[in-house]
């Protein structure tokens, strides 16, 4: 995907974006705007939801960017959202099994 202002964004439902080394992911919810922060590595860092459902989500964006401290709010690369997901799912699975397999492999050291 392209590089773009967030003047650019379009209103979405959902919308996942590169800033800088880290990916933000943020949607809709009842309450307004629901999102989280990640790394590069797809750990999730910060999140929250902004109580304004009246609120286009680029200015959503703009101020969770400036919230967050980061500086490349001019330019933000659109990614897609449904990968990001994955990504993130799968970074957390693969965790969670290597936290298990120490466990396992600990716990069998001392029988």
């Amino acid at each position: 995907m392209r590089q773009r202002t967030l003047e650019q964004i379009e209103d979405k439902e959902e919308l996942a974006l590169q800033v800088g080394s880290k990916y933000l992911s943020i949607q809709k919810c009842d309450e307004g705007y629901d999102y989280t922060f990640y790394d590069a590595n797809y750990h999730g860092l910060d999140g929250g939801v902004i109580e304004n459902k009246d609120v286009q989500i680029s200015i959503v964006v703009a101020e969770v960017i400036a919230a967050e401290g980061l500086r490349s709010t001019k330019l933000v690369k659109e990614v897609d959202y449904d990968m990001l997901q994955e990504y993130v799912a799968y970074t957390a699975a693969y965790e969670m099994k290597a936290i298990e397999k120490k466990k396992v492999d600990g716990d069998s050291r001392f029988h």
